[in-house]
């Protein structure tokens, strides 16, 4: 789980990034108006956003105290683990690490599943294709006799 672990840091990381650059502007313009003008910001890739979409939507279905945690982790201003710590619970750097670990297993676990799920669309296009097979070979079957 080791190398499984190591995907979702990465994943969690370009979600926080994603997640401050997309949010709050705490009252300033997000944009000057020449950049308006000029037609954007820059660049902007769909792929990192859907991952991002996909990320957020793991980060959502965790128990509140995994999800307060990755917050924390990756959203928060805090550097020091023993201040995370102290600022989450009692304070135990071991306790923390383990409450982590815990989080990125489960957010893992999701994002196999969500990766492994056929979209309805195709469900129902490989649902329809086998009784039409099966309609066949039982047409045939009966055919045959």
């Amino acid at each position: 789980m080791i190398g499984d672990e190591a995907i979702v840091v990465n994943k969690l990381l370009r979600w926080a990034e994603w997640k401050m650059g997309s949010g709050v502007q705490l009252g300033y313009k997000s944009h000057v108006n020449f950049l308006k003008l000029a037609g954007g910001s820059g660049w902007h890739d769909e792929s990192i956003d859907s991952e991002c979409l996909l990320t957020d939507e793991a980060v959502e279905q965790l128990p509140i105290m995994h999800k307060e945690l990755i917050r924390l982790e990756y959203l928060g201003t805090l550097k020091d683990e023993q201040f995370k710590a102290r600022a989450f619970f009692d304070g135990s750097v071991r306790s923390w690490r383990q409450w982590k670990h815990d989080a990125h297993n489960k957010i893992a676990n999701y994002l196999k599943i969500r990766l492994t799920m056929l979209p309805i669309s195709e469900h129902n296009s490989s649902n329809l294709s086998n009784c039409v097979q099966m309609t066949q070979q039982a047409d045939y079957i009966s055919s045959s006799y």
